[in-house]
């Protein structure tokens, strides 16, 4: 894992060894190898855009050959995010698939009081804006 595409350093690097298809094509999972430097936990996501250098050996060695660097999108984010220190808190309960969201803290001092079946329009901003809560648990 990188900072920028261009870096130097890195905050996590792990291996795998792996077979590719009929194809020629494989799959792996980040976080899942084996841990060279660092740790998933430690990238610093909040400090911004984080960069993944691909290195390929295709004898199943160490003589890793760099195959490109390109940037995280997205869902690797959820880990800083679950962390951030900036959440909210919400509460409710599941009645068979029916979900009901009872408070939402939208600002971290006050609670907006809704009542809400999924598919259904509740107000849960602190400007009381309706928002759509679809059965998506």
């Amino acid at each position: 894992m990188l900072s920028s595409p261009d870096a130097t350093t890195t905050s996590y690097v792990e291996t795998h060894q792996i077979q590719t298809n009929s194809f020629g094509l494989y799959t792996l999972q980040i976080g899942k190898g084996r841990v060279q430097q660092g740790s998933m936990q430690s990238v610093p996501w909040e400090q911004g855009n984080q960069f993944i250098r691909v290195a390929i050996d295709p004898q199943g060695g160490t003589a890793f050959q760099d195959a490109g660097t390109t940037q995280l999108l997205s869902v690797p984010y959820a880990l800083y995010a679950e962390r951030s220190g900036e959440s909210k808190s919400a509460s409710g309960t599941r009645a068979g698939n029916q979900h009901y969201l009872s408070k939402f803290d939208a600002s971290g001092s006050s609670s907006s009081e809704i009542n809400s079946r999924s598919s259904t329009m509740a107000p849960i901003s602190e400007s009381e804006l309706p928002v759509l809560l679809p059965n998506c648990m």
